[in-house]
């Protein structure tokens, strides 16, 4: 069983890898991502970025603006109501190891073999030292299953 699941698993990595052949991290990432500070408290990043965003993982800069760590809803919402207002995303952000930063022009295939950070973050994108994208899982699955789609005979 568990060699039928691992083969199963390895073709699916071996289709979304060739879904994404020939694509840059640029043309897979959203551009210009939700970011919090530092500084920000959860109760403040919560009320004024997360609950507008559509993302689920979210940089977070140092008061310089270079790039601090990451965190996501989750561990958010892990954080008890009343310890918000005087929890700063500086005590709740997980550091980024260098493998999660990417620059627009690497080629997106080699961000399927990262576990993802913050729930759902695949890489952080950086031109020229500022963060100009991310990467999250969610999106490389959408593409696969577009790619898919253009792939198939007499669409």
């Amino acid at each position: 069983m568990f060699v039928m699941s691992a083969a199963a698993a390895e073709a699916t990595a071996g289709t979304a890898a060739a879904a994404l052949a020939g694509l840059r991290v640029s043309d897979v990432m959203t551009p210009d991502p939700d970011i919090g500070g530092t500084w920000m408290t959860v109760a403040d990043f919560i009320d004024s970025i997360a609950l507008g965003s559509a993302q689920s993982a979210f940089p977070i800069i140092s008061p310089g603006g270079s790039l601090a760590g990451v965190t996501g809803t989750g561990r958010l919402a892990r954080v008890p109501p009343a310890s918000r207002a005087s929890t700063t995303l500086g005590q709740v952000m997980d550091p980024v190891p260098p493998g999660y930063l990417a620059a627009p022009e690497d080629p997106a295939a080699p961000l399927l073999s990262r576990p993802p950070l913050a729930d759902d973050l695949a890489a952080i994108v950086l031109s020229e030292g500022r963060i100009t994208g991310v990467v999250t899982v969610t999106r490389l699955r959408q593409v696969v299953r577009r790619e898919a789609l253009r792939a198939q005979p007499g669409r």
